[in-house]
């Protein structure tokens, strides 16, 4: 990677895994720092945990030296994989800041997210959503965003802030363009990584409630407590506002706002 190349990152112990030799030697670096490493084979790329392979295998047989600076590193506990089948696609998740509640987007919630996102880690940006507009789509629209977005997202709480890594462009969409085509520094070295800053402004909770698609639920206003907990039950007595309308004409046939001194209606769950 000095070779004009961006630092690579992965996540150290997990994946495809580097020579172990060499994964020990780094849990002995300070951040900043830069070692060199001389490493046997057996703790090379002969080693059971090893996932890097050379393209001449013969060398794998060979004494390796290694020269190390290490970066930057993250706590363990904050860095997800999303994509592992290889060093050169790999897609790594690292929380700066954790999110509440207990629910991960899926389909079909709606996310609300302001995303920035650059060529390399120091690189120049290439897409940015306005503090005014941020990204609003519908999970498991496949088209709105890069599907491995999508799914870095859907690991993510409200209120986090994320940054996702990928050496693999994430493609072109909808909603965010494919990053501009970069000259590679020399045949050697690896595609710089591409970053992307995702705030999760909301999650809107879109629910299939019996799971047949006959009763759908979109949240407009959060609540106070967690689901089901705080929930009520059959044999509750609820005060509820309503408007009720036809969905196609929009006739509306029931609304509890339209009396001024109307304070809501009451009903027992389960009330026939």
């Amino acid at each position: 990677t000095s070779r004009g190349g961006a630092p690579t990152v992965f996540v150290l112990g997990k994946a495809c895994r580097m020579p172990r030799g060499l994964e020990l030697g780094i849990q002995s670096m300070a951040r900043g720092e830069r070692s060199s490493f001389t490493i046997k084979p057996s703790y090379g790329f002969k080693h059971p945990t090893c996932a890097w392979r050379l393209a001449d295998a013969r060398s794998e047989e060979a004494l390796l030296d290694f020269d190390i600076e290490l970066v930057d590193f993250s706590a363990g506990v904050g860095v997800q994989i999303v994509s592992e089948s290889s060093l050169e696609e790999m897609v790594v998740k690292e929380t700066v800041e954790d999110g509440s509640g207990w629910e991960n987007p899926r389909p079909p919630y709606k996310v609300v997210a302001d995303v920035r996102a650059r060529q390399s880690e120091s690189g120049p940006t290439f897409f940015e959503t306005a503090e005014a507009t941020p990204l609003r789509f519908s999970c498991g629209d496949e088209e709105a965003v890069p599907e491995t977005l999508e799914a870095c997202v859907n690991l993510m709480f409200k209120g986090e802030v994320a940054r996702i890594y990928s050496r693999k462009p994430l493609g072109d969409s909808r909603l965010i363009p494919a990053a501009p085509l970069s000259p590679q520094a020399s045949p050697s070295s690896l595609p710089a990584i591409q970053v992307y800053e995702v705030i999760l402004r909301d999650v809107i909770q879109v629910r299939d409630v019996i799971g047949t698609g006959e009763v759908m639920k979109m949240r407009v206003k959060n609540g106070n407590g967690e689901f089901p907990i705080d929930c009520p039950v059959v044999d509750c007595h609820c005060t509820i506002h309503c408007v009720g309308r036809l969905k196609e004409s929009g006739h509306v046939f029931w609304d509890t706002h339209r009396n001024e001194n109307e304070t809501g209606a009451g009903a027992g769950m389960g009330d026939g």
